[in-house]
């Protein structure tokens, strides 16, 4: 679905177009329960995996603050999005 969602385009507007769509999940109260919900007992799960491209879609659920010092994604890009919560990015 994302590669067909960015239509092949792995530049800033495929980006751009994912973050939109990730922007419009992260506020859908249904898709958060469904997959974040309070029966999610698993705190790092990949919500979708791509065969093909090599990429995935992986959500965290913190239960408590959470400590990761600032990392390396090397030549790949990541996008990130939060639904409930806060978080404190540092470089």
């Amino acid at each position: 679905m994302p590669r067909r969602i960015a239509g092949g385009r792995c530049g800033p507007e495929g980006r751009e177009t994912v973050s939109k769509i990730l922007r419009k999940a992260l506020v859908d109260d249904d898709f958060i329960a469904e997959t974040l919900g309070p029966d999610n007992t698993t705190t790092r799960q990949a919500i979708y995996e791509d065969p093909d491209l090599g990429f995935c879609i992986p959500a965290h659920v913190n239960l408590g603050a959470k400590r990761s010092p600032p990392h390396d994604h090397g030549p790949a890009w990541a996008i990130y999005g939060q639904a409930k919560g806060v978080t404190e990015m540092s470089e």
